[in-house]
């Protein structure tokens, strides 16, 4: 028997009644298939079983991080255009809130985001389980990162005026008790913001368990607007803005997923059918114009889910009530 995997209960409700959504997920990283399920009380959908916390680093590789290998001790100058592309609207949401003060992120990762308050002369923290992501953030961006779960630190009764979840509540053992902790955390004219992947999206309707957000193990739990709501009433928040136009993740997600789908190279059984398919004349013609077709789709459909209210993502922006 496999001890490395555990078989939780509901985070929400803590239900042990559950309906099965699929039970072979695969990725094109690691070999096993994973079991996603619904709770039938309250409507939470994780991943049943899971690896046991212990087990879970081991699954994050930190030669690539959004393209970046952490292992690189060499320092990297922090491209402006693109963060300001990548998070601009998210900078602009908090800046409006709050013109200045203090700023934690919960699952920080190399520190890019909390960079630019740092530039603005903001207090800043960041919190992550990765020590190579503390210390990529540190070196390359000057941003304090403790390395840890949240639920686990002790932050000395500190404040903070914005508190983040920049894609990371999905991959936390437990959402609810971390929501209730980070409560405690806010200033009572706080703004707590949250950015996911949205189980309801277009993408996710058309790929079902091939669709990228479903990221398992990474991703614990997938949550809909129905879900978070429930999640954040419980632990007394209330929403005051929310968006499905997250260009970065909405594209990627649409168009990874597309490849993980259609792409010989992830549904091949073996590399060496993979190698046998790359033998065929019309290989590189059908590759090429795959790629082109990839970019039409996620572009298109980035526009229309996020229209529609149906984005690969969902950004909240709420206060304490």
């Amino acid at each position: 028997m496999d001890t490395s995997w555990e078989y939780p209960v509901c985070n929400f409700c803590h239900s042990k009644k559950n309906k099965t959504i699929w039970t072979d997920i695969i990725t094109c990283e690691h070999k096993e298939k994973f079991r996603l399920v619904r709770c039938l009380k309250c409507g939470l959908i994780y991943l049943n079983p899971r690896p046991k916390v212990n087990e879970i680093k081991r699954y994050y590789q930190i030669e690539s991080y959004w393209g970046l290998n952490l292992a690189d001790k060499k320092s990297k100058k922090i491209n402006r255009k693109l963060r300001e592309r990548n998070f601009g609207n998210i900078y602009h949401h908090i800046l409006d809130f709050h013109k200045s003060g203090s700023i934690l992120d919960i699952g920080c990762g190399t520190g890019e985001f909390l960079s630019k308050f740092q530039e603005i002369g903001w207090e800043t923290l960041g919190i992550d389980i990765s020590k190579h992501s503390a210390e990529f953030a540190q070196r390359n961006y000057g941003v304090k990162v403790v390395v840890g779960n949240l639920l686990n630190i002790n932050l000395n009764n500190k404040r903070f005026d914005v508190i983040t979840l920049n894609s990371s509540l999905e991959h936390l053992y437990e959402p609810n008790e971390t929501l209730s902790k980070i409560r405690k955390l806010l200033r009572k004219d706080g703004l707590l913001v949250i950015i996911l992947p949205n189980f309801n999206s277009l993408g996710r309707l058309i790929f079902a368990k091939h669709w990228l957000g479903l990221h398992p193990p990474k991703h614990l739990y997938q949550f809909t607007l129905k879900t978070l709501s429930k999640m954040l009433r419980k632990n007394r928040f209330q929403i005051i803005n929310k968006s499905h136009w997250y260009f970065r993740h909405n594209y990627y997600s649409l168009f990874e997923s597309f490849r993980y789908r259609f792409s010989p190279r992830f549904f091949a059984k073996t590399k060496e059918e993979y190698k046998q398919l790359q033998t065929i004349s019309e290989f590189d013609l059908v590759k090429e114009l795959g790629k082109i077709f990839a970019v039409i789709f996620a572009f298109t459909f980035s526009f229309i889910g996020s229209s529609i209210g149906m984005g690969e993502t969902l950004t909240i922006y709420a206060k304490k009530t």
